[in-house]
């Protein structure tokens, strides 16, 4: 006897397929990326994103040539001047001319260049200021300074350092005839280690 079709469910066909697709199949993969999600890693990823989205989209547009750093300071102002004299001791130059007598840790702290008028100028002590502690040389020249003095502050900083000698005006620094490289101090070279060497060239 024939069996009865009845009895035995049917094949599902395309339409059944397609059903079920659209009602489970999107539910399922919402789970797992979910599921993904829910991870920290990821959650913070997301998060870090929707701020700086956030941020963007609220700042204003602005040309990368007007945009000024946060806390960015002026450039402080001064004035440039030549002065004429000898770079001593602040402490010894003290007690000589003034009688003011200083405690003995002062006595090598501070320079100054004592001008032809008798002013006494202390000198920041940078890479150019140093070089007069190092080398007693530069402390028997009669000299010329180029310095810079800041706006409200007693301090000369060096720019450039001039020999007057009686054959004429000579700019003073210390070469490496080695790396051919100038400096500033007395010091092995900052290149090969060598020794360096004062050097006098006429100014300019």
């Amino acid at each position: 006897m024939p069996p009865n079709n009845r009895d035995y469910p049917r094949a599902p066909g395309p339409s059944h397929v397609l059903s079920f697709a659209k009602r489970y199949v999107p539910v399922t993969i919402t789970a797992q990326l979910t599921q993904r999600c829910l991870r920290p890693g990821v959650l913070v990823a997301v998060l870090c994103g929707t701020i700086a989205a956030f941020v963007w989209h609220d700042a204003p547009a602005e040309p990368p040539g007007n945009r000024v750093a946060t806390g960015q300071k002026s450039k402080p102002a001064y004035s440039t001047r030549s002065l004429r004299g000898r770079v001593v001791w602040l402490a010894e130059a003290l007690a000589r001319r003034f009688n003011i007598v200083q405690v003995p840790e002062a006595a090598r702290k501070s320079l100054a260049i004592e001008t032809r008028d008798g002013s006494l100028i202390p000198l920041a002590e940078d890479v150019r200021g140093r070089g007069f502690r190092r080398d007693l040389r530069l402390r028997k020249m009669d000299l010329e300074l180029m310095v810079r003095i800041y706006d409200r502050s007693p301090v000369a900083q060096i720019v450039r350092v001039y020999s007057l000698e009686k054959e004429g005006k000579f700019e003073v620094d210390y070469w490496c005839d080695i790396c051919a490289i100038a400096m500033y101090e007395l010091k092995p070279c900052e290149c090969c280690q060598a020794e360096i060497e004062l050097r006098k060239r006429p100014a300019r």
